[in-house]
């Protein structure tokens, strides 16, 4: 039976959770849970396969770079971030170190089941966030380094030319209006590109694919 692991050092928010997951999976998973980051890695090196839903701002955690680290000693398991930390840095950082989703602690159930399925889809979950539509022009992040670079190239995968280009514009912020008028296509043409793109990228909306290419 495949299990879900929730590491969280607040108890309420580590029980509320592994009820709220039992209830959604029922008797499909195991779901158990760990205060620490400590009995999180030797958990993990004495179990299989399964997903952890993890704090990685709990005491002990090396932030963000946990998922890094849980990847190597654990590539078996589909990790999840769960924070209440929730600008745009840290989720990109969480992103980046290899989870494959990020669920604000603020959510509620509906939240947290719709991350599961996209999840165990294939695919990345990002909720909505107020930051998600930066003015048109502006940057997602300040600033670019060779692993931003890096990101985008393998993000852009599969993607045609023009793919590539309406991503691009997307990851800047832009509305359809505003990618029709600097691409020189209709706003239906756009629609089409968006969606097949997100296809690709196996994403479920326009904040999850800019993600991908920070």
């Amino acid at each position: 039976m495949p299990s879900i692991l929730v590491a969280d050092h607040h108890a309420l928010m580590r029980e509320g959770l592994v009820l709220i997951l039992r209830d959604l999976v029922g008797g499909s998973a195991q779901v158990s849970s760990v205060p620490t980051c400590s009995e999180l890695f030797a958990r993990l090196e004495n179990e299989g396969t399964g997903m952890v839903l993890l704090d990685p701002h709990m005491p002990g955690s090396p932030g963000n770079s946990v998922f890094a680290e849980l990847r190597r000693r654990a590539p078996n398991y589909t990790l999840v971030a769960v924070s209440g930390r929730t600008d745009q840095h840290t989720v990109a950082e969480a992103l980046r170190n290899g989870a494959r989703g990020f669920i604000p602690k603020a959510s509620g159930s509906n939240v947290l089941q719709a991350a599961l399925e996209t999840i165990w889809a294939g695919g990345v979950f990002v909720p909505d966030f107020p930051w998600q539509q930066p003015p048109a022009g502006a940057v997602a992040i300040n600033g670019a380094n060779e692993n931003r670079a890096d990101g985008r190239e393998a993000a852009r995968a599969g993607l045609t030319r023009r793919q590539a280009e309406v991503l691009d514009c997307i990851r800047r912020g832009y509305s359809n209006r505003d990618i029709a008028l600097e691409l020189g296509m209709s706003e239906g043409t756009v629609k089409n590109h968006v969606k097949a793109l997100m296809k690709v990228l196996k994403v479920r909306n326009r904040t999850q694919a800019a993600l991908l290419v920070l």
